[in-house]
């Protein structure tokens, strides 16, 4: 019998041990993945943020917990690559602070300034540019200054948003804070609002990239139409479920998907990584929005920062009313009477009665199971990609997008 055969037949070599301990090892380190960016996300979390001068330097303890874990487990090329990403990430936090700040102070126009600054200064997650920074990155600490430029449109894009969706659906609170519109007046949110997109759109062109700026400028289109398709659909509860999934694409998964693939654009990746990003990007902002319509119905409102029920009491009809109202045609009688009825929209007993029946009549299960196929699907996307730490956190973000509605 040959060397090789004897080998074969009695049992597995010293390669194959090694290859199943490198297994068991890169599981582990996966594995520690969604804790770690958890615990990195609690830093977009915080209250107002004070004057640069005051504000400590900021941390990434997940980013931190992972690069412990590929340590202890011997893996050092993740170590070094979490290193650089939790580098990234601590100065472009920091980064982002001061332009807010800076942009804050040079808007002149006193009620414009009272806006931009209240609004910029709200606690909140940056997963937008968090998305961007990620996306950029290269295997080191450093990264282009482009990616900056990026990182704020992006955000500013969204608080604009933010802005006028509040005017619009006369909300009362935003991240657990008056909504600008309530402190400042409508007028001056809308005003806010629109200077924000002007900075947006300037923060892009310092670029020097005109395809940028006009990709961003079709993202930005496609959020305007969805908004006009969703107010133009106030409360027609037989709208398709397809329509539904059609808003969220262009009013929130257009963002995310110009900020991945910009990010990885300024960067320099190769075409391959730009498409990967961008399709994750997307079906990531998917998921996100309908955990998001799922929370505005069953979430915890201290949590939310905002008021619950406002979709449906404005007569906007998310994926899982719509969805929860073609199995229960009697809950589209409830809602329709209840748009009718300003008041009784917005009465806890209509509120707590709406949730039971959407629940019981699966429109939250729906919505829970649609989010899980655009998160399957963003984590397909990042297929094709080695495994680095961009993908971990990509992949973190992705399972933790629908732990929000868990």
């Amino acid at each position: 019998m040959g060397a090789a055969a004897e080998r074969m037949a009695s049992g597995p070599s010293d390669l194959d041990a090694h290859v199943v301990d490198l297994d068991w090892k890169a599981s582990a380190v996966l594995t520690s993945v969604r804790y770690g960016i958890d615990k990195a996300l609690e830093l977009f979390e915080r209250g107002p943020t004070p004057p640069p001068s005051a504000r400590p330097p900021k941390h990434a303890p997940g980013l931190r917990t992972l690069e412990a874990v590929s340590r202890r487990n011997e893996l050092a090329m993740l170590e070094r690559d979490l290193g650089g990403m939790r580098t990234l990430v601590e100065r472009g936090l920091v980064q982002l602070d001061d332009a807010f700040a800076a942009l804050a102070h040079a808007t002149s126009h006193g009620p414009m300034q009272d806006v931009v600054r209240g609004i910029l200064e709200l606690p909140g997650k940056r997963n937008r540019a968090l998305t961007a920074y990620v996306a950029a990155y290269r295997g080191r600490g450093t990264v282009v200054p482009a990616v900056h430029n990026i990182a704020l449109a992006v955000e500013l894009v969204h608080a604009a948003t933010l802005l006028h969706d509040d005017v619009i659906d006369q909300a009362d609170v935003r991240r657990g804070s008056p909504a600008p519109r309530i402190t400042f007046g409508n007028a001056a949110s809308i005003l806010g609002g629109d200077e924000l997109f002007v900075s947006a759109v300037e923060s892009v062109t310092e670029i020097g990239r005109p395809d940028l700026v006009e990709s961003m400028m079709a993202a930005m289109r496609s959020m305007l139409a969805a908004e006009a398709s969703q107010l133009d659909n106030r409360g027609q509860l037989h709208l398709d479920l397809e329509r539904c999934l059609e808003i969220n694409r262009g009013k929130t998964a257009s963002l995310f998907r110009w900020s991945a693939a910009s990010g990885a654009i300024v960067a320099g990746h190769v075409p391959e990584r730009v498409t990967a990003a961008g399709a994750w990007g997307e079906h990531f902002g998917m998921a996100y929005q309908l955990v998001d319509d799922v929370l505005d119905l069953a979430g915890d409102p201290s949590a939310m920062g905002k008021t619950l029920f406002t979709d449906l009491a404005e007569g906007k009809l998310t994926y899982p009313v719509v969805a929860a109202a073609k199995a229960d045609r009697s809950l589209e009688r409830l809602i329709e009477a209840a748009l009718r009825d300003p008041q009784r929209a917005h009465s806890a007993g209509w509120a707590s009665e709406v949730r039971d029946r959407v629940r019981r009549s699966g429109g939250i299960d729906a919505a829970q199971a649609r989010a899980r196929h655009h998160a399957d699907q963003a984590l397909a996307a990042l297929a094709s990609l080695p495994m680095d730490a961009s993908r971990a956190v990509f992949e973190g973000l992705t399972e933790l997008s629908l732990e929000r509605g868990a």
